[in-house]
């Protein structure tokens, strides 16, 4: 200042206070003195107070991006389409694509397209939620571009941590989420999905299968596990009804039993077959022969039923159902047959006749023990009531290879029923005629315990 009053010819210090006709007016007022502009000056340079580059008057101009050295400009956002029919292990989304350039990385505009940042989350487009293979496991994709074809490609990541190619057998359609790589002047201001987050986890990867030793999900296929579980509800088990067994026997075409309850409805002839899958520990398996003849269940081949030879059958009869229980690898073991209580009409005064349901074929079985209830009545009174509780017990010979009546246990008032058995086997009735109005006569036989044969 001294220097300037000197040279203007000015009382020392003078300059300071003159008022100069200032042609802006952007920092300071136009009466400013040439101190005040210049201390007004100074200001806007103040470490706290002073100029913020907005774009407004004093201000300064805003500052480009572009011009910024060692500032990372670069920003990955998550994107997406929807692709409809996805199938097979990869599919071509080349028209999903339009716009977009492959090759982004951490310097470079552009789509994700090289492992491992090329991930692509795979949603339902129906309802949002993740596919996931027949073990749980969350599919994914990786997303490649090579001479303009865009493809995705189908993976899980396995139990042991390895990514593994999935085959979606049936088209799906899916919203697909990628990552592309934008800079300042490029990022949208709202991405694509702002409720999603690309990740490398996989649930079923984190948590393994539960196992007799450690905790974990439950699988779809096989599976064993440790300790006491107490249910709240029932337990229910698999079951398939309207079996057919296998038309004229034996182990190699017999029908294969898949479920823990098995019916088989349909027995057209003696000894038609059905077969177990090969044995597992503690596994229970019922079979229900509802069918019209003798069925016979055999094992998988090279097992055994009861400790009979190795792939024989054992035989279950009309009516009747047993449970089968895997004991030892390759061996089942039975339980007693349960029968349902069946009913056969007595006819009055009746010469020899058969007993429907009580035919035991001496191919299958080698002795049998039937448990029986019989009543006869008419209007006339309480005298013409008749009724007998019984026990029959029927052996088949080997010598004579003939069935006989070894014994006929009974109690209760005689019912003037005869029973014999043929020597093929079948079991036959005679009765006495007993007077009066409106004859009933029936036997009801239940709980018939067989010995069988291998066959």
């Amino acid at each position: 200042m001294n220097a300037a009053s000197s040279y203007t010819g000015m009382a020392l210090a003078a300059v300071k206070d003159i008022t100069p006709p200032w042609n802006s007016n952007i920092v300071g007022l136009s009466a400013d003195k040439l101190f005040q502009r210049i201390e007004a000056l100074v200001a806007t340079f103040h470490g706290t107070t002073g100029h913020v580059h907005d774009g407004t008057n004093g201000e300064g101009t805003k500052v480009d991006a572009a011009d910024l050295s060692n500032f990372n400009r670069f920003h990955s956002s998550l994107q997406q389409v929807t692709a409809t029919g996805l199938n097979g292990t990869s599919d071509i989304i080349t028209g999903l694509m339009g716009g977009k350039s492959p090759g982004g990385d951490a310097t470079t505009l552009g789509v994700l397209t090289t492992a491992p940042s090329n991930r692509v989350i795979i949603k339902n487009s129906a309802d949002g939620t993740n596919f996931e293979n027949v073990e749980g496991e969350t599919i994914f994709g990786r997303l490649t571009e090579s001479g303009g074809v865009w493809t995705v490609t189908f993976f899980y990541v396995d139990d042991a941590g390895v990514e593994t190619s999935h085959n979606l057998t049936s088209p799906v359609n899916g919203v697909l989420l990628f990552r592309e790589i934008f800079d300042q002047f490029t990022r949208p201001t709202i991405p694509s999905d702002l409720g999603q987050f690309a990740s490398t986890l996989d649930i079923t990867q984190d948590v393994v299968d539960a196992s007799l030793t450690e905790r974990g999900v439950v699988s779809l296929g096989a599976q064993s596990f440790a300790g006491d579980k107490v249910f709240g509800g029932h337990v229910s088990v698999s079951n398939e009804t309207s079996i057919t067994a296998f038309a004229s026997g034996g182990q190699g075409s017999a029908v294969t039993l898949t479920k823990d309850i098995n019916e088989i409805t349909t027995v057209a002839t003696d000894l038609d077959s059905v077969k177990f899958e090969a044995a597992t520990v503690g596994k229970v398996i019922k079979v229900i022969n509802s069918g019209a003849k003798l069925l016979a269940v055999f094992p998988a081949s090279g097992e055994d039923i009861d400790g009979l030879a190795t792939n024989a059958s054992t035989i279950i009869r009309e009516s009747h159902e047993k449970e089968f229980i895997c004991v030892g690898a390759g061996s089942w073991r039975s339980l007693d047959a349960i029968g349902l209580e069946t009913q056969f009409a007595l006819a009055n005064a009746q010469a020899t006749a058969n007993v429907t349901g009580l035919l035991f074929s001496s191919a299958a079985f080698r002795s049998v023990v039937i448990e029986y209830d019989i009543t006869r009545k008419t209007d006339t009174g309480s005298s013409e009531v008749r009724r007998v509780a019984g026990k029959l017990v029927l052996v088949f010979s080997e010598e004579t290879s003939n069935w006989t009546l070894e014994s006929d246990e009974f109690s209760g008032s005689l019912a003037g029923v005869t029973l014999t058995v043929t020597t093929a086997g079948q079991v036959q009735y005679a009765t006495t005629d007993i007077t009066g109005a409106n004859y009933v006569g029936v036997i009801n036989f239940k709980n018939i315990t067989t010995f069988n044969k291998a066959v």
